[in-house]
Protein backbone atom coordinates (compact mmCIF):
# COMPACT_ATOMS: atom_id res chain seq x y z
CA UNK A 1 0.00 0.00 0.00
CA UNK A 2 1.25 3.20 -0.55
CA UNK A 3 -0.09 6.53 0.74
CA UNK A 4 1.12 9.77 -1.23
CA UNK A 5 -0.35 12.58 0.86
CA UNK A 6 0.34 14.69 -2.02
CA UNK A 7 -3.34 16.92 -1.47
CA UNK A 8 -3.63 16.09 2.06
CA UNK A 9 -4.39 19.04 4.73
CA UNK A 10 -5.91 20.20 7.60
CA UNK A 11 -9.56 21.95 8.00
CA UNK A 12 -10.93 24.17 10.67
CA UNK A 13 -14.90 23.95 10.89
CA UNK A 14 -17.53 24.22 13.48
CA UNK A 15 -18.35 20.44 14.67
CA UNK A 16 -21.90 21.28 13.74
CA UNK A 17 -20.21 22.09 10.02
CA UNK A 18 -18.25 19.31 10.50
CA UNK A 19 -21.27 16.16 11.29
CA UNK A 20 -23.18 17.79 7.92
CA UNK A 21 -20.07 17.00 6.08
CA UNK A 22 -19.81 13.26 7.70
CA UNK A 23 -23.44 12.96 6.91
CA UNK A 24 -23.92 14.38 3.58
CA UNK A 25 -20.51 15.13 2.51
CA UNK A 26 -18.54 18.23 1.44
CA UNK A 27 -21.12 20.95 0.44
CA UNK A 28 -20.61 24.89 -0.77
CA UNK A 29 -23.37 25.39 2.13
CA UNK A 30 -19.69 24.60 4.92
CA UNK A 31 -17.48 25.49 2.34
CA UNK A 32 -17.18 29.18 3.45
CA UNK A 33 -17.19 28.44 6.93
CA UNK A 34 -13.89 26.84 6.42
CA UNK A 35 -10.61 27.23 6.20
CA UNK A 36 -7.85 24.91 5.03
CA UNK A 37 -3.34 24.39 5.35
CA UNK A 38 -1.18 22.47 3.38
CA UNK A 39 1.50 21.79 1.23
CA UNK A 40 0.23 24.25 -1.33
CA UNK A 41 -0.66 27.03 0.74
CA UNK A 42 1.47 26.45 3.89
CA UNK A 43 3.28 29.76 3.43
CA UNK A 44 0.33 31.89 3.62
CA UNK A 45 -0.59 29.97 7.04
CA UNK A 46 -4.64 29.86 8.28
CA UNK A 47 -5.14 33.14 7.12
CA UNK A 48 -4.60 32.41 3.50
CA UNK A 49 -9.07 33.02 2.72
CA UNK A 50 -9.59 36.17 4.62
CA UNK A 51 -13.46 35.52 3.56
CA UNK A 52 -13.25 32.23 4.53
CA UNK A 53 -11.75 33.10 7.55
CA UNK A 54 -13.68 35.81 8.68
CA UNK A 55 -16.84 33.79 8.34
CA UNK A 56 -15.52 31.24 10.30
CA UNK A 57 -14.50 33.39 13.12
CA UNK A 58 -17.75 34.62 13.41
CA UNK A 59 -19.80 31.58 13.86
CA UNK A 60 -17.12 30.73 16.17
CA UNK A 61 -17.74 34.15 17.72
CA UNK A 62 -14.09 35.32 17.90
CA UNK A 63 -11.84 37.42 16.05
CA UNK A 64 -10.35 35.96 13.05
CA UNK A 65 -7.20 37.17 14.51
CA UNK A 66 -7.51 34.80 17.37
CA UNK A 67 -8.36 32.27 15.15
CA UNK A 68 -5.66 32.24 13.17
CA UNK A 69 -2.96 32.60 15.99
CA UNK A 70 -4.53 29.69 17.71
CA UNK A 71 -4.32 27.22 14.37
CA UNK A 72 -0.78 28.81 13.85
CA UNK A 73 -0.04 28.07 17.36
CA UNK A 74 -1.40 24.64 17.64
CA UNK A 75 -1.13 23.17 13.89
CA UNK A 76 1.93 25.64 12.38
CA UNK A 77 1.72 25.87 8.85
CA UNK A 78 5.60 25.99 7.82
CA UNK A 79 5.76 22.02 10.08
CA UNK A 80 2.23 20.58 7.50
CA UNK A 81 4.76 18.58 5.50
CA UNK A 82 6.07 16.53 8.53
CA UNK A 83 2.41 16.05 10.08
CA UNK A 84 1.56 14.86 6.82
CA UNK A 85 4.48 12.52 6.94
CA UNK A 86 3.85 11.66 10.62
CA UNK A 87 0.14 10.62 9.71
CA UNK A 88 1.53 8.43 6.77
CA UNK A 89 3.53 6.45 8.83
CA UNK A 90 1.05 6.40 11.62
CA UNK A 91 -1.64 4.98 8.72
CA UNK A 92 0.81 2.58 7.36
CA UNK A 93 1.39 1.00 10.86
CA UNK A 94 -2.08 0.37 11.20
CA UNK A 95 -2.86 -1.36 7.69
CA UNK A 96 0.57 -3.47 8.50
CA UNK A 97 -0.35 -4.58 12.07
CA UNK A 98 -3.69 -3.98 12.17
CA UNK A 99 -4.17 -6.98 9.73
CA UNK A 100 -7.19 -9.59 10.53
CA UNK A 101 -6.38 -13.12 12.90
CA UNK A 102 -5.12 -15.34 10.21
CA UNK A 103 -3.82 -12.68 7.49
CA UNK A 104 -0.37 -11.58 7.87
CA UNK A 105 -0.46 -12.46 11.68
CA UNK A 106 0.78 -15.40 13.42
CA UNK A 107 -2.19 -17.50 15.15
CA UNK A 108 -3.33 -15.95 18.61
CA UNK A 109 -1.34 -12.27 17.46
Amino acid sequence: MTIRGEEAHLTARLAGSQSGTEQNGASVLTAGESIHVGRSNAAKGWGNNPADTGALADKAGVSADKLVAELQNRFPPGEIADIIERFKSDVGRVVIHGAPRGRDREPGG
